[in-house]
Order: structure tokens, then sequence, then C-alpha cells
């Protein structure tokens, strides 16, 4: 019995793009400029997903070691998505996080970066909460009250 190897998307994605005629794309032409945006936005729900994560966590006094026990996760990975924006969560992770915390999965999915989020306020938001995030010490007030309305904006918006 003959085995089929697929290509990967990557084969299709040249494939595609060294036939002359463009017309064979499958979707909205890219748009380089919207494409770019898009990515900076991306990048700053990831951030903000990272402040989310950290608040959350230090707001139920947790340890890295113990929210990753919690969800079964590696520390390392708790610790990559509290402090580098440029790293992307799994997804069993983002839903595990969301579990946890109680927390609308498809939003922090969209925070996370594994969701295409098409809201410009979802974004706004994320980013406004993600500048006024510290993680310094115990939670201030102010904090408090920010993660707090953040979290209510995130569940409003299921």
């Amino acid at each position: 019995m003959a085995h089929r190897i697929r290509p990967s998307a990557d084969w299709y994605r040249r494939k595609i793009f060294s036939m002359e005629d463009n017309d064979y794309l499958i979707g909205p032409a890219l748009d380089p400029e919207t494409e770019e945006q898009s990515l900076e936005d991306s990048a700053n729900a990831v951030l903000a997903f990272g402040s989310l994560l950290r608040l959350e966590r230090r707001n139920s006094r947790l340890t890295v070691a113990e929210l990753a026990r919690a969800i079964d996760v590696d520390e390392a990975e708790i610790r990559n998505i509290e402090h580098d924006p440029n790293y992307r969560a799994r997804p069993r992770t983002i839903l595990g996080i969301a579990k946890h915390f109680d927390l609308p999965p498809k939003e922090v999915m969209k925070l996370a970066g594994a969701a295409a989020s098409n809201d410009d306020r979802f974004v706004e938001k994320a980013m406004l909460f993600a500048a006024h995030s510290d993680d310094l010490g115990g939670l201030t007030r102010e904090e408090k009250q920010l993660l707090k309305a953040f979290v209510e904006y995130l569940r409003e918006n299921k």
C-alpha cells in the first residue's frame, strides 16, 4: 500500500507565489502594510498576555512553580510567557491559564496571539493594560484595579 506524503504549508505557499497569475490565491490579497500592523498588534497583545498572567499569578499569591504544577506545564513556559514578548504559548497552556484564572478562553487566545482579533478596541485595551502593569513586589491598589477592570473587559467580550 502506497503512502501519500502531504506537502507542507510552506511548499504550497512557495508554489502559489511562483505562479505568474496571483488569481490562484485563496482568501484576501496580502497587503504588506496591513500585515505589518497586524503583527505589531499581535505583539502588543502578547505583551499584555504576559502582564495579565503575571498579575493574576501574583494576585493569587502563586509562585511560578505552583502555577506550573496547577496547569501541568513547565516552569520555563510560565516565565517565557511573563517575560518574553516574542514567546508564543502553546494552545494547551493558554487554555489551562484561562481555566485556572476563570477567564474567557476565546479572549485569552486572542490576547496570547493564538487567535486573530479584528477588534481595534481589544488591542487598545490590551496595550493600555500592558503599559500600566508592573511586577515589583505585591500588587498595588492601582494594579489590582487595573487587573480587575481588564478582566471584566475580557469577560464582557465573550
